[in-house]
């Protein structure tokens, strides 16, 4: 399942861009992309179907589980995509249908021992990026460095950073995206309401406690599958 790394807050945390609609020029030069270092994670090729064969499998998958996808389109080709409330292994599937009813390819970050023979190559295929919380890796900086060069990417995070029973969220999204000065994505899987998509983008300001206060008002009312396994959207704790 889809893992939360980590976080270290970036020095970029300080300068963080203020809240705004507007999306900064993120653009990469020519020539002045920085390569990621050997100890980040990669994006393998991703599982493509010609002919519309994985939005009409999204839409089945739904219309079976009578749930309702969100028409509602990000407008942004780079983001941290929120993935919550985290309560379950279905969230997966259910988050691979709702982005294929919307035509968005997604990638999401999970946990290394996911990706070992013999499903490790369909993990990957189908978005995986596999992360190593072992040792003194700079998850964060490693992660936030797959957004550098590229035109494209919208990668998954689950904030509670495990189905199982969590405490409060994590901060890794959130220092991921002022890393990459890419915008969040509020994406969501409601399973009181039997509904899922993508909410609001905003950009983080630097001011963690604001931003958060933010995020609790939009994921208030939200149920998980398992919703007594929710983590609490705060820094205290």
């Amino acid at each position: 399942m889809p893992t939360e790394p980590t976080p270290t807050p970036p020095d970029a945390a300080k300068n963080a861009q203020p809240a705004s609609t507007t999306q900064p020029d993120t653009t990469a030069q020519p020539g002045t992309a920085a390569r990621p270092a050997s100890s980040a994670p990669t994006i393998a090729p991703y599982l493509t179907s010609g002919g519309g064969l994985l939005p009409a499998l999204g839409r089945a998958w739904l219309k079976l589980n009578h749930w309702t996808c969100s028409p509602k389109m990000p407008g942004v080709t780079k983001a941290v995509l929120v993935a919550a409330p985290h309560t379950s292994n279905w969230d997966l599937p259910f988050s691979l249908a709702l982005s294929a009813v919307l035509d968005i390819k997604i990638n999401w970050v999970g946990k290394h021992t996911l990706f070992k023979p013999p499903l490790g190559w369909l993990m990957r295929a189908i978005g995986g990026v596999p992360v190593d919380r072992r040792g003194r890796n700079d998850s964060v900086k490693n992660i936030a460095a797959l957004f550098e060069g590229r035109e494209h990417l919208m990668l998954m995070v689950p904030p509670e950073g495990t189905r199982g029973k969590t405490k409060r969220w994590k901060t890794g999204f959130y220092y991921i995206a002022v890393e990459a000065k890419v915008p969040i994505v509020l994406g969501y899987v409601d399973y009181g309401n039997k509904i899922g998509g993508l909410g609001e983008i905003f950009w983080p300001t630097g001011d963690i406690e604001k931003d958060f206060e933010y995020l609790r008002k939009f994921y208030g009312g939200m149920k998980g599958k398992f919703p007594e396994l929710q983590g609490e959207i705060t820094l205290e704790g």
